[in-house]
């Protein structure tokens, strides 16, 4: 009789822990990562009227740069002002530096309505008249809050790499939900605000 009991609960053990394998909340069950990119102005449905039509000057976009706890495949977000949330499962799907100063590129080319915008570093078969470097020093937000950019910027003249303009934005962005996906999309917003900010430099260069 007890072999019969022993028998019988290693049965109903083997069965628990096969449910519980199979179950989201199992032990037998690995939460999968999901991986994100930044959008530009290319992947709004709206038409974007141009600040400019610069079809026939040359900007380069590079280089970008990013703090240390910043450039790495997870995305980071904040908890508070003293306090970032490295998440293992929400990840940068390449780079962040190369996706950041490839939105921004794009975002310039569809603001100056000119197709002559090459990306760090550059061959260029035509010839560039500014480069645009940036140094960001904040790329966060908070779920459900906001989404954060702060950056120096400035814009060169390729030629003599003399400092046309210069200057710091500080941006932020309302996040539509509490999720991932609305706080990237926020931050490609903020990126949005920076490129608009930039493109009216150097429309004003052009005047």
């Amino acid at each position: 009789m007890r072999t019969k009991n022993r028998i019988r609960g290693f049965w109903l053990a083997g069965i628990t822990l096969m449910v519980l394998s199979c179950s989201p909340l199992g032990i037998g069950v690995s939460q999968q990562p999901k991986y994100y990119m930044l959008s530009s102005l290319y992947a709004r449905d709206s038409t974007i009227a141009p600040l400019a039509k610069l079809n026939s000057v040359g900007i380069g976009v590079g280089p970008v740069r990013f703090p240390r706890h910043l450039d790495r495949k997870e995305i980071v977000t904040r908890t508070s002002e003293n306090e970032i949330m490295i998440d293992d499962f929400a990840l940068w799907a390449g780079p962040l530096s190369e996706n950041f100063n490839s939105v921004l590129a794009e975002n310039l080319s569809v603001l100056l309505a000119t197709n002559q915008v090459v990306i760090f570093p550059w061959r260029s078969q035509y010839p560039i008249k500014y480069q645009v470097i940036v140094h960001v020093t904040r790329f966060d937000g908070q779920l459900g809050k906001e989404a954060w950019l702060r950056a120096r910027w400035a814009v060169l003249d390729e030629g003599s790499k003399k400092i046309l303009y210069q200057d710091q934005s500080i941006i932020r962005q309302a996040a539509a939900s509490a999720s991932m996906e609305a706080m990237v999309a926020a931050k490609s917003s903020t990126i949005v605000e920076l490129s608009r900010e930039i493109a009216r430099v150097i429309a004003g260069l052009e005047k």
